[in-house]
């Protein structure tokens, strides 16, 4: 009997022992997850995540599932912390979306929606390669490979500040136009479909008009000492970050002057200070006028409209003038092209610059002027499309119907596409119809055949000038007219039918008088009758 009851202590501490071995595995990270989890810290204040419409607020770690949002409240800073090591830190009534997270190798993006608010974050580069992350706001996408920026969106503006950038960390986009930031630059997006201005640490106002910008202020605190610099902005009130962008990068300054609970080794003691040497250009860097008034702020310019319609159908001789100045430089300026685009030499005398640009061909071109201080225009887009091309301007006129007839369109450019329709009153009555109503739109683009069949020729006093007027119009708003006529002589017939004669009229009786009663006629004598007797 003992023995039995020993056995069966035996066994119960066995399971015991299982049953809590269990448990401080389950409460250990497991396998695989610490590859692909983001945790969101709270550091003080109202720190909460929202799935769908469930928000819950946190009071330590929580980790996100994709596509989350993290949210913070007033006088409130949050920490994300990714898997790589990367850190985000999210400051006062922000919120921001956060995808799923993607190794390097993977060749996906990271992707961070900042909807509202400002946050700083410290990308961290894996071994023998660069980060994969991408920022975006509801104006802007910022391409990130390993840097530490302050990013915020507040009033329709983004503004990007960067501490520790160095070429090719960061490319901000805005509109169809992109732009690196190094350290020590601001990048503002002033409004949806506007391209960035990028400074030193001066304030930038983008203006909404066709990609032109000014940029005042240049001289500046660079930052102090702390976290990354922009803590010392913070901590000073006269930095960098704060004098770039206002009130929005000293909120960011704020985020990381005290949410910073380590400092990446890439991230200086301080900020560096502008630099006065223009970015390499094609002929190498040339070295500025000095200037005494300030470092060089931000590049001023207008570009040949966009997308630019060719006033011949060569390729050659088109174009128009980039021109523009830089405030605090007068020094030469460089241009950077690709694509079907050639610039000549800056025909500016007054320290500006005035260049010249000339398409090469039909399709895409991109140009870059490279000032001072390491800023430039960032990269300008064109899309260069010919006139419309048609082989006539009106059919020979149709004299019968149905009848069929064709003429050709031609278009180059980058990419688009040509629309065809015909005027209200062939389309209502359906005089003409047309084979196709839409052409596309290449660079190495053949003319294509429009077949037209003519249906019924207009039956209106007075007659139209045109059964049809065809519109043709381009990708780039350019247009053309194809008139159709349909004016039938003739009236086809497939059977005749005779009338009928009608019966002929009898004549009318004669009266012969009879011999012996006045008015009574005689009878007929009756063929072959006997004689009277």
């Amino acid at each position: 009997m003992s023995s039995r009851l020993q056995r069966q202590a035996v066994v119960r501490h066995l399971l015991a022992g299982l049953m809590l071995s269990g448990l401080v595995l389950s409460l250990l990270p497991r396998a695989g997850d610490a590859a692909t989890d983001k945790v969101l810290s709270k550091v003080k204040g109202s720190v909460s995540y929202k799935i769908g419409t469930n928000q819950q607020e946190i009071a330590g770690d929580q980790i996100l599932p994709d596509n989350a949002f993290a949210i913070t409240g007033g006088k409130s800073l949050g920490r994300l912390g990714m898997p790589d090591s990367s850190t985000i830190d999210i400051g006062e009534n922000t919120n921001v979306q956060i995808g799923a997270f993607n190794a390097a190798e993977s060749g996906k993006d990271n992707i961070i929606k900042l909807n509202n608010g400002t946050l700083k974050f410290d990308i961290h580069r894996p071994a023998g390669g660069k980060s994969n992350y991408t920022f975006s706001t509801p104006t802007s996408q910022i391409a990130v490979r390993g840097t530490v920026a302050i990013l915020s969106f507040t009033n329709n503006i983004t503004t990007l500040t960067c501490i520790a950038c160095a070429a090719g960390d960061v490319t901000i986009t805005g509109g169809s136009v992109s732009a690196g930031v190094l350290s020590g630059q601001t990048a503002v997006v002033g409004g949806a479909g506007q391209a960035p201005a990028v400074g030193t640490a001066g304030s930038l106002t983008g203006t909404p008009a066709g990609g032109q910008f000014t940029g005042t202020g240049g001289a500046g605190g660079a930052g102090g000492a702390g976290a990354g610099g922009a803590g010392g902005a913070a901590a000073g009130g006269a930095g960098a970050g704060a004098a770039a962008a206002g009130a929005a990068v000293a909120a960011g300054a704020a985020v990381a002057a005290s949410g910073s609970k380590t400092t990446s080794t890439s991230e200086p003691s301080a900020s560096p200070s502008p630099t006065t040497s223009p970015s390499t250009g094609p002929s190498g860097s040339p070295s500025p006028s000095p200037s005494p008034s300030g470092s060089p702020g931000a590049l001023s310019f207008t570009p040949p409209s966009n997308p630019i319609v060719l006033a011949n159908a060569t390729t050659s001789g088109g174009g128009g003038h980039l021109t523009g100045s830089q405030v605090n430089y007068t020094g030469p300026f460089t241009p950077t092209v690709g694509g079907n685009v050639t610039v000549g030499s800056n025909l500016s005398s007054t320290g500006g610059f005035d260049f010249l640009v000339t398409f090469t061909g039909y399709g895409s071109g991109t140009l870059t002027v490279n000032g001072g201080g390491g800023l430039s225009t960032g990269i300008i887009n064109y899309n260069v499309f010919s006139p419309i091309q048609i082989n006539t301007g009106s059919l020979p006129s149709f004299t019968s119907v149905p009848g069929a007839g064709s003429f050709t369109v031609l278009q180059d450019g980058p990419s688009g596409t040509i629309t065809l329709t015909r005027d209200a009153g062939c389309t209502t009555n359906n005089y003409a119809s047309l084979g196709t109503t839409s052409i596309p739109v290449t660079p190495t683009a053949t003319a294509t055949t429009v077949n037209v069949t003519a249906n019924s020729a207009p039956a209106v006093q007075p007659p139209s000038g045109h059964a049809c007027v065809v519109t043709i119009t381009g990708a780039a708003g350019q247009s053309a007219t194809v008139n159709i006529d349909i004016t039938t002589t003739s009236i086809g017939i497939n059977k005749v039918h005779q009338k009928p004669q009608a019966a002929p009229t009898p004549p009318p009786p004669v009266t012969v008088p009879h011999p012996g009663v006045p008015g009574v006629p005689n009878p007929k004598p009756i063929p072959n009758a006997p004689p009277r007797r």
